[in-house]
């Protein structure tokens, strides 16, 4: 009687701390998507504004590219900052476009630099 109740309590137990991962996985799910939707937002107006001087690269962590936009845009005295521009500018449209899952696997987790 005694070894019934201790697997029934078991089985509780296990029953409740997976319950209770899953809820962990959602919670970090939705924190994760909401990060996202932030970092999309901030990228994506930051592109359109001030694209020509790479600061929406920053925002996403990718300091390499968002250097070489600042340099090109900087060094050509703002000549080659209109090139710079319209790249901001289309990226920062392509960023708002993206739900946030989809912003997340590609800029987020997939890294991918450019457009």
């Amino acid at each position: 009687m005694i070894s019934d109740l201790s697997r029934g309590d078991d089985n509780r137990c296990a029953d409740r701390y997976k319950q209770v991962q899953q809820m962990d996985r959602r919670c970090m799910d939705d924190a994760a998507l909401v990060e996202a939707s932030n970092k999309k937002l901030a990228a994506g107006l930051l592109g359109i504004f001030l694209g020509a001087f790479g600061i929406h690269k920053f925002v996403l962590g990718y300091t390499t590219p968002g250097v070489i936009m600042l340099v090109v845009t900087v060094l050509t005295c703002g000549l080659a900052g209109f090139v710079m521009g319209v790249i901001g500018v289309i990226e920062g449209i392509l960023y708002l476009s993206k739900t946030p899952a989809e912003f997340q696997a590609l800029y987020i987790d997939g890294r991918k630099e450019w457009f």
